[in-house]
């Protein structure tokens, strides 16, 4: 969607925005805020009075339940993987074979498990595997 430089566009988009949580709301924070009646708000927002009364219980049953009744946290960053009990006791089989990161990662594609490298060494350094000594190249 493509605004004006004017700031209409940004405004119109507030004003003429009509989501259903939004109005919920809007309408929970008159009730509980303002202090309007039940006439007052179905003649403001249109719901039927049965309505009205549903969506405030509904409103405080959510926060009588500590969820969050109109808005999502949203957290930043990466999500945490998990990993059932078999993939990690495979990766934990392969690092006592004394199989580096990389090698682990290959064997793990082998098998259909698509697990970055950076994940396996992280899965490692969680559960205190020691890092593999210095090998020579004929020993790899």
């Amino acid at each position: 969607m493509k605004f004006n430089n004017d700031n209409t566009d940004y405004i119109n988009y507030f004003i003429n925005k009509n989501i259903i949580t939004q109005r919920h709301f809007h309408l929970c924070r008159d009730y509980f805020v303002n202090k309007l009646s039940v006439p007052q708000l179905t003649a403001k927002y249109g719901y039927a009075r049965t309505s009205i009364y549903d969506i405030i219980k509904n409103f405080r049953d959510k926060l009588d339940n500590n969820q969050e009744p109109f808005f999502l946290d949203i957290q930043a960053g990466q999500k945490n993987a998990t990993f059932s009990n078999d993939t990690l006791m495979m990766i934990f089989r392969l690092r006592n074979q004394n199989l580096s990161v990389p090698e682990i990662k290959g064997r793990l594609e082998a098998k259909g498990l698509n697990i970055s490298a950076r994940k396996i060494y992280a899965i490692l350094r969680h559960f205190y595997f020691p890092r593999l000594k210095k090998r020579s190249t004929s020993k790899k």
